[in-house]
């Protein structure tokens, strides 16, 4: 089964960085970037999880909405603290700041707070 099968929505491009995993739980996180039709998708930054080594995806949480208009280069890091931070560059045509765009996640990628200028 492809990636695009197994979230339900084809168009999915992942990177440009790699995926992280979480040390106590083995989960794999990883972003990418929705080019699909579908609305849910489409032009947002994406994160997906794999509970079982990467043998099942599936979308964890999607930056959409006022959260995600004009993001895109999305990366994650797993921070010292075990916090999960997005990293995401902003458009130069939806924002006044020529800055990364960042979030923060506390329950292990599954969901994400407020984005934020790291400017």
């Amino acid at each position: 089964m492809s990636l695009d099968d197994e979230l339900g929505v084809p168009g999915l491009t992942m990177g440009p960085g790699i995926g992280i995993q979480i040390p106590s739980t083995g989960k794999l996180l990883a972003m990418g970037k929705g080019y699909a039709t579908n609305d849910l998708f489409s032009n947002h930054d994406v994160v997906i999880a794999s509970d079982d080594n990467g043998k099942h995806w599936r979308t964890a949480h999607i930056f959409n909405g006022t959260d995600g208009a004009g993001l895109d280069e999305p990366q994650l890091a797993l921070l010292p603290n075990g916090h999960v931070m997005a990293n995401m560059r902003t458009s130069s045509t939806r924002s006044t700041c020529k800055c990364r765009a960042v979030s923060l996640s506390t329950d292990q990628g599954e969901s994400f707070g407020p984005v934020s200028s790291d400017a």
